[in-house]
Formats: C-alpha cells, sequence, structure tokens
C-alpha cells in the first residue's frame, strides 16, 4: 500500500508524507473499497465529521482529490501518477448485459428489490438483462490506456455480480455486453479553461443522428474539454487529443502564412521544369521554404524561372 501512496503524492509533484495509521485505513476504505464516508464512519464507530476532517488532510496531501459543494463531498477519486496534466478521464460508463444463465436466486433478488449497489455503482435488474452505472473515473495518459483501465475493472464487477446474483454474464464468442454510454474527456484543457473564464459554453451536435458528441464540462472543477457520443466517444477523444497535443507541442502556424505559402509555391511551380539540371536545387528551395524560414527571396524565385513557357507536366 505503501507504493501506491507514494505515487499517488509523486502525480502531484511534491515529495513522500508519512501517513498516519487512521489515514492509511480512511484512505483504502474510501478509495480502494469504494465505500461512503457513512460507511467509513459506521465501520471504524466514529463521527462523520471525523471521517471528513482525515478527508481534507489526504486532500491536502495530493493523496486524494474531491470535489466539495457544501458541507457534503459528492465524488472522491484516486488521484494517479500522470505523466502530463492534460490527462484523459474514463467516466459514465454505462452497460447492459443480456443474461446468459439465469438461478432461482436472481429471481428471487429481482422480486424483492430491481435495483441494487456494489462497490457503490447502480445496478438495475430486468427479466432478461441488467444494465450498470459505474461511477468511477478511470485516469490515463492516453485514451487507450484509460479504455484499459475501464475494461479491467468492468470485468471484475461483472465477476462479482456472477457470483452475488447467481447468474452467468460470460461465454465464449457472445455478444451480449454492450456500451450504452461512456465519456471520454481531456483535463485542464485550454479552451475549457477559456470558456470557464469567460462563462461561455461549448455544445456540438452529431450531423448523421443528432446526438450531443462535443461539450466543454467544469462540473468537478476540472476543465474537460469531453466526447460524449455514445458509439464515436472513444474515437473522438483520440483525434482531439491528438489535435491538442499538436498545437501544444508545436509552433503555432498561422491560417494567412500557411495560405501564403501555398499561393507562392503555386506561382513558382509554373516555371518549374523537371527536365532541368537545376530540379534539384527548385526542389531544395521549395523545402527550405516549407521549412517556414519567413518570406522567399526574389533570388530564389528566379532560380525556379528556368523555362518562360510552363511545363506540359510535372513529374
Amino acid at each position: 500500500m505503501k507504493k501506491t501512496l507514494r505515487k499517488g503524492v509523486q502525480s502531484k509533484g511534491g515529495n513522500f508524507q508519512k501517513l498516519s495509521k487512521e489515514q492509511q485505513k480512511v484512505y483504502v476504505l474510501l478509495v480502494e473499497r469504494y465505500l461512503t464516508v457513512k460507511q467509513i464512519a459506521q465501520r471504524r464507530k466514529t463521527s462523520l465529521s471525523a471521517v471528513y476532517k482525515i478527508i481534507r488532510k489526504l486532500k491536502n496531501k495530493g493523496i486524494i482529490n474531491y470535489l466539495n459543494k457544501g458541507s457534503k463531498i459528492n465524488e472522491c477519486t484516486f488521484e494517479p501518477p500522470l505523466k502530463r496534466k492534460n490527462a484523459i478521464r474514463l467516466h459514465g460508463l454505462e452497460i447492459n448485459a443480456r443474461i446468459l444463465y439465469k438461478s432461482t436466486a436472481y429471481y428471487e433478488q429481482f422480486n424483492k428489490k430491481a435495483k441494487i449497489s456494489i462497490d457503490n455503482n447502480t445496478i438495475r435488474l430486468y427479466k432478461r438483462s441488467i444494465e450498470i452505472y459505474i461511477k468511477e473515473s478511470f485516469y490515463s495518459d492516453s485514451v487507450e490506456k484509460a479504455a484499459e483501465k475501464g475494461i479491467i475493472y468492468l470485468q471484475r464487477l461483472l465477476v462479482k455480480l456472477e457470483n452475488r446474483l447467481k447468474i452467468s454474464l460470460f461465454r465464449h464468442n457472445s455478444d451480449n455486453i454492450h456500451i450504452v454510454k461512456q465519456h471520454y474527456s481531456e483535463i485542464n484543457n485550454e479552451i475549457a479553461k477559456d470558456m470557464d473564464r469567460r462563462g461561455n459554453k461549448i455544445r456540438i451536435y452529431c450531423k448523421e443522428d443528432g446526438k450531443l458528441w462535443f461539450t466543454i464540462d467544469n462540473s468537478f472543477n476540472l476543465h474537460e474539454a469531453e466526447t460524449l457520443h455514445p458509439k464515436t466517444a472513444k474515437r473522438d477523444m483520440i483525434k482531439l487529443k491528438a489535435f491538442f497535443d499538436d498545437i501544444r507541442d508545436n509552433e503555432l502556424v498561422k491560417m494567412s502564412e500557411i495560405i501564403s505559402l501555398i499561393k507562392t509555391i503555386k506561382d513558382a511551380l509554373k516555371y518549374t521544369s523537371v527536365a532541368t539540371k537545376n530540379s534539384t536545387d527548385n526542389i531544395n528551395v521549395i523545402i527550405k521554404y516549407l521549412g517556414l524560414d519567413h518570406k522567399i527571396s526574389k533570388k530564389d524565385i528566379e532560380r525556379f524561372k528556368v523555362d518562360k513557357k510552363p511545363p506540359e507536366y510535372v513529374g
């Protein structure tokens, strides 16, 4: 457990701070066993305020991150070690699973209560299927890794459901488990921060089916650029992530500069002949200009004008 706690602190960039035994126990119950504050207080036979006090200390040390509204903690999640601040968060997972086998124990549970909770996740029971609403968030540096964490968590949860409800959900080559809802978001997104400062919102709907596929969200103070189309959320975030990272990692080129570059190359190519001995020099001039060496000189332009007439083709 110490290794996990140490990683959690390192994710905030700070040095490892020793936790007391009480803080370690509350951390395990809160993050690893997904108990609520009330359940922790009952388990430890202490008051709610005492549990809240320990949680605040864990937050101050960078071990956990939670949203505080009034006097209640609505969400508490483990802060994982991340390589860069613009991490990906997978959340809002909703799963529909058709039951392959049901025992009498399942019907007894269904008749008794059609809604149960496991690990703080909501499960709705139906005669032929179950719906799973996962409240956990999965953080990573990439969309693929966040999705992988979500799948691993889901597999463990389905095994728990099978054991508790005495049902069967897995079968080789069976297509009975479907993702109904999934939200991918990039946290600490610069556009989301700017929209929050301006008090503006962004909501973009898909042309094909009219469903919302992109929005700016700050409900958990994470400043998220979020993709949430049921079918394409993962693919959309992969594209957006690559786009945002390209802007961050490379020097910004203005659209006016790109247009000017294209026009200059177009004009220069009118006088280019691949049959001339200067073709190599011509290519080097283009490469030089594609390196964005400011404006192309008149001397370079003259080197293109080998033939007065445009060539019949360019090979």
